[in-house]
């Protein structure tokens, strides 16, 4: 999985100076946003719960206000969206 990661990767760091305008509802703060929304159910099922949503919250903060560049992100990155042939990587696929 590391040249899977190493692949996309060179994918974020080709499309950083694209001029991406696409008005989605959907991006990386939406999703984190939504999953703050379930606080409650969070602290209660996750072990240190109410410290780890204040991590979250930290560093999401800090993403809004310290990058600056849009780049194509996969928000489903998973095994299932990687093809091998053999035992190397040949691409990864279903990017939104």
């Amino acid at each position: 999985m590391a040249k899977a990661a190493q692949i996309l990767a060179k994918i974020h760091n080709v499309t950083e100076n694209f001029d991406v305008n696409i008005n989605k509802k959907r991006n990386i703060f939406t999703e984190v946003e939504r999953f703050l929304k379930i606080e409650k159910n969070i602290i209660q099922k996750i072990e240190q719960g109410e410290e780890f949503l204040k991590e979250v919250e930290h560093y999401t903060n800090w993403a809004k206000r310290n990058i600056t560049n849009n780049v194509i992100i996969h928000n489903d990155y998973r095994p299932a969206n990687v093809l091998f042939k053999g035992s190397e990587v040949e691409a990864v696929i279903d990017f939104d």
